[in-house]
């Protein structure tokens, strides 16, 4: 048996143990293997925060060595793959970090590439096909490309016109047929940034907040709707409202809208032993595990129609497994 065949069934045997992965690392590089310092970054990457500043700094290089390395090879050490891992055992409180967390999500359940959080703003593509440049889209990157009006919005809502268009860019069919439209019109008293209803309605920023790194954000009710409070926000932050655009619009449980639930003594207990990982973004609960994720809304912020349970399987998991747990 080779050296190196003798580390791969030894790490096969063991496979939690990172002292038989460090000392392959090392026989790696003494072979000038870049194979070697992938492993470092997984195992340091293991550890980290996923919205730290080190996991960001490590991820364009640890892409370009996964892609690099032999798929069969990778499979054995457990890297790469399409699973979904969680994401949110662990939700800070500030926009950056809330935003990180949303960019990996996506990266992990949609399997595409994203970039860290701050742009800049990706133009649409052009040349052959059909260009996904909407009527609105001119009114983003003419305020992204205007020093005075970005730098002068908050943060969080910067952030959510650069992950828009990386959406637009990245997810075939992302707000096909949803009759929202991403613009930005800035009148003062108030920054609208996502309409609805051919234009009628609209998500925005309020004057009075537009200092806040991670602002709520209130929704221009043309119509009276009893389900609303119009005083009241329909999120607290800009970042909640992302997340739950990006869970609910994009991708419906099991093509299918969310199934309304109250969180009942049963529902919470089937809930805390399926899912391993558990947590909170401000008013949504959060349910994962691998291939696995579930939401619950105490209140959507787009349709208002009450509590709901929204549960999201990705390949290979099986939805009918999923859906039997909460019949």
């Amino acid at each position: 048996m080779s050296e190196e065949r003798h580390f791969l069934k030894r790490i096969r045997a063991k496979p939690d143990d990172r002292t038989i992965r460090l000392v392959y690392a090392d026989w790696l590089e003494e072979h000038d293997n870049s194979q070697g310092e992938l492993i470092r970054l997984e195992e340091e990457v293991r550890n980290l925060p996923i919205y730290s500043d080190r996991y960001w700094e490590l991820k364009p290089r640890r892409r370009a060595l996964l892609k690099s390395a032999k798929k069969p090879w990778l499979k054995q050490l457990g890297y790469g793959g399409t699973d979904y891992r969680p994401v949110f055992a662990d939700v800070p409180a500030d926009w950056k970090s809330r935003w990180r967390l949303i960019r990996e999500f996506a990266e992990r359940w949609y399997q595409i590439p994203v970039d860290d959080v701050g742009g800049p703003l990706k133009p649409f593509p052009r040349g052959k096909g059909e260009s996904l440049e909407g009527g609105d889209s001119r009114t983003v990157d003419a305020a992204m490309s205007d020093p005075n009006v970005r730098d002068g919005l908050p943060p969080s809502l910067r952030e959510w016109l650069l992950f828009i268009r990386d959406m637009q860019i990245g997810l075939k069919g992302f707000n096909d047929g949803s009759g929202d439209r991403h613009v930005f019109h800035d009148s003062g008293p108030r920054v609208g940034f996502l309409q609805g209803d051919g234009g009628r309605e609209g998500c925005f920023v309020c004057d009075e907040h537009r200092h806040e790194p991670d602002p709520p954000v209130w929704w221009d009710w043309t119509t009276l709707n009893p389900l609303r409070d119009s005083a009241r926000s329909i999120a607290p932050h800009v970042t909640t409202l992302a997340l739950q655009y990006l869970l609910t619009q994009y991708e419906p449980q099991f093509g299918e809208p969310p199934a309304a639930q109250r969180m009942t003594k049963k529902v919470a207990h089937k809930l805390a032993n399926y899912f391993p990982v558990r947590s909170s973004f401000d008013e949504i609960q959060i349910f994962e595990r691998q291939n696995v994720i579930a939401f619950f809304f105490p209140e959507s912020m787009f349709n208002m129609a009450g509590p709901a349970l929204h549960v999201k399987v990705r390949p290979p998991a099986d939805p009918e497994e999923v859906r039997e747990l909460f019949r």
